[in-house]
């Protein structure tokens, strides 16, 4: 579960998630967190308050927070596709990289501009990428499903030739960096910058 800051000022405060959001915006991470933790202990349901302090907790470097917030604003709604990405993104900080593959399939999967790219990855005519080679090249089952969800994204890139999809390269520069091929890295998330600078 989440661990609450135990003395928060703000616990009864009458706009916390608005301020919470201000906070988060002007760079007071650590108020932006209090406020947003107090709005969720008025309202535990609230997946938007989840995931914005699920993202204000990994922007104040606090992994573990993020982690813990994100997946509670997934069981709230599953098909959020930020807060999928961020999931991602700060699983791979924490070296997770078999849970940051799966919420980057997940993401794919509930994005309704290339979910059909999942069904047709699975279709039995394409073999099962997923399965080991056998042999002395056989990679190991978290490495083909890093392959495969790789994959998945530059099929759905190549759907984007005339234009950037600036989440998608955000999850195909964290999928190339766990893949340790650390130029294509820069490559996307300059790309995802190119888009949308902030």
């Amino acid at each position: 579960g989440y661990y609450f800051n135990t003395n928060n000022p703000y616990r009864d405060w009458p706009s916390a998630f608005a301020e919470g959001q201000e906070k988060a915006r002007e760079g007071d991470l650590n108020a932006a967190v209090l406020l947003l933790e107090a709005a969720i202990l008025q309202d535990p349901q609230d997946s938007e308050a989840w995931q914005v302090l699920g993202m204000t907790q990994a922007e104040n470097e606090n992994e573990q927070a993020a982690i813990v917030s994100l997946q509670r604003c997934l069981e709230l709604r599953p098909n959020n596709l930020p807060a999928l990405m961020a999931l991602a993104v700060s699983l791979t900080n924490g070296g997770m990289q078999q849970e940051a593959c799966d919420a980057l399939r997940r993401w794919i999967s509930h994005n309704p501009r290339y979910k059909h790219l999942v069904r047709y990855h699975q279709s039995p005519l394409r073999g099962s990428p997923a399965t080991p080679r056998r042999g002395p090249h056989t990679s190991t089952p978290a490495r083909s499903e890093l392959q495969e969800v790789l994959l998945l994204f530059q099929d759905a890139a190549l759907m984007n030739m005339d234009c950037v999809d600036p989440d998608l390269q955000t999850g195909l520069g964290v999928l190339f960096n766990l893949s340790s091929d650390f130029n294509k890295a820069v490559e996307a998330f300059t790309a995802a910058l190119s888009v949308r600078p902030q």
